[in-house]
């Protein structure tokens, strides 16, 4: 941290947060709680993040047929990574937050592996305390 006039700035990002919009993905993926459980392991492994826990997989939306899908909440060591799948539209939203830094690119290939997504729309923040 460093003074500038009479501010504090912050020299070091506290975290890395990646936000992945899908569009059109497998709709069976999506829909499928065995695959995203087998996706959510998969990308642990290839981004080198440690689990608390296992992964909570539960549908939501269940009340409003536009909203219905899964959601997926895994707590890793250094923050989290949630999903909200949307079976109506075949669309994922995908937010990976880590205070340790990890590959974006990696997360996206797994994401097309398991999906298969026609579109990533993709926002990467380097969140700062």
């Amino acid at each position: 941290m460093s003074r500038t006039g009479s501010a504090w700035r912050i020299d070091m990002s506290w975290g890395y947060h990646l936000l992945l919009n899908c569009r059109a993905c497998d709709r069976e993926a999506i829909a499928s709680e065995n695959t995203i459980r087998l996706w959510c392991r998969d990308l642990l492994q290839r981004i080198a993040m440690r689990p608390i826990g296992n992964a909570i997989v539960i549908p939501t939306g269940m009340h409003e047929e536009r909203l219905a899908g899964y959601t997926l909440i895994q707590v890793i060591e250094t923050s989290s990574i949630t999903a909200h799948f949307a079976d109506s539209t075949g669309s994922a939203y995908i937010d990976v937050f880590s205070c340790k830094d990890f590959n974006t690119g990696d997360v996206e290939d797994c994401v097309r592996r398991h999906f298969r997504p026609e579109h990533i729309g993709r926002v990467f923040l380097e969140r700062q305390a």
